[in-house]
């Protein structure tokens, strides 16, 4: 794998050395409970859709503080996002970045999750030729998005929600998302995530997280149990796996 800047390189060989555990913080950040949506997207994401990530080289781009590369084993993993938190609040070093502009050479990964992130940007075919280039060939992305017909509830409250998330747009249908595909990749999997317990409980989730952290994680794990019962619809979210079959410019 190559990296186009001495600081990202920096930033994986402290991760290589970083020793983890599956239910703790690295060593050396301040104990926490992990933000309850963050919790409910990993939940979703490795025990419920069961996501198969190679233990080879994995980047996460948008990763936060980085929890879902402190729980998944790689030999090389990397992750960027455009504002991380503080150094002492991550799980995993981030390194500052732009998904437009990764520092990295091409085909650098054999696994890159982009998950939530591609509403978040006005850009977004180049946002998704960006993340195809650093894909390896054979090797996959995953991406995760709000559907075009995403809701929380109450209804009227969700274009504003959105704004406060940052989104530059509702949501996806698959065969728009398709259609912004760089050529080269193809969709292996398509998952569709209803989740009607979480987007009912959004708005109350968020006030009890202000209050009482430890509940509000609990609850979101509640939640995402009971939505792995009722997963199909199109009002939640979408999961694409998608292969890149080929050498990509």
């Amino acid at each position: 794998m190559g990296c186009a800047s001495a600081g990202v390189c920096q930033g994986l060989r402290r991760g290589l050395d970083e020793k983890k555990t599956r239910d703790a913080p690295r060593a050396g950040i301040l104990t926490r409970t992990m933000y309850y949506a963050s919790y409910y997207r990993w939940l979703v994401f490795n025990k419920y859709l069961k996501a198969t990530i190679p233990p080879t080289s994995l980047l996460d781009v948008g990763c936060d503080d980085g929890y879902f590369l402190s729980q998944i084993e790689a030999q090389l993993k990397a992750g960027v996002d455009l504002a991380p938190p503080p150094r002492a609040k991550q799980y995993f070093p981030v390194t500052t970045a732009d998904g437009l502009h990764l520092p990295f050479k091409p085909g650098s990964f054999d696994t890159v999750l982009a998950l939530d992130i591609l509403e978040h940007v006005a850009d977004d075919e180049g946002l998704l030729h960006s993340l195809v280039g650093v894909v390896s060939a054979g090797g996959r992305l995953w991406l995760s998005t709000p559907s075009e017909n995403f809701s929380i509830f109450p209804a009227f409250v969700t274009g504003r929600a959105e704004r406060g998330w940052g989104h530059v747009r509702r949501g996806y249908s698959v065969e728009a998302l398709e259609r912004k595909l760089p050529p080269g990749v193809e969709v292996e999997a398509i998952f569709y995530w209803n989740e009607p317990f979480f987007r009912v409980a959004c708005v109350a989730l968020r006030l009890i997280w202000i209050a009482l952290h430890p509940l509000a994680r609990w609850l979101a794990g509640c939640c995402a149990q009971l939505d792995n019962l009722a997963r199909d619809g199109t009002a939640g979210h979408i999961f694409l796996e998608i292969r890149k079959f080929s050498t990509f410019k």
